[in-house]
């Protein structure tokens, strides 16, 4: 019998986005904003693409109209279709007090659903 090992991380219900962020992205620590393409979102996590240089465990802050939503750099792989752009997964950080931070709802005012 063949078992499948699942990755309940990437079970999560995603919506795929227009492409723009509802608010502004910025690193802790830098004065300078993320550019970039928003891809997808869950309720917990964020896909972008940007050429902005970002590590692992990099903590970004979301600063929407009506939310301030902290975010870590979760993973990050090349985008091989343009050699200069990164696809990064931002999570929901576990340090700050963020209970009702649904990022889906958060996009979804915001208007960046198709």
């Amino acid at each position: 019998m063949l078992k499948l090992k699942l990755n309940h991380e990437r079970l999560a219900d995603r919506k795929r986005l227009s492409g723009l962020l509802p608010g502004r992205m910025q690193r802790v620590g830098s004065p300078n904003y993320i550019t970039g393409r928003a891809v997808d979102v869950s309720s917990q996590g964020i896909g972008i693409l940007s050429q902005n240089f970002l590590r692992e465990g990099d903590e970004v802050i979301l600063t929407t109209r009506h939310h301030v939503t902290h975010l870590v750099v979760h993973y990050k792989k090349r985008d091989y279709k343009k050699n200069n752009r990164y696809r990064y997964g931002l999570i929901l950080a576990k340090n700050h007090e963020q209970d009702d931070h649904d990022l889906i709802k958060i996009f979804d005012q915001s208007g960046c659903f198709h």
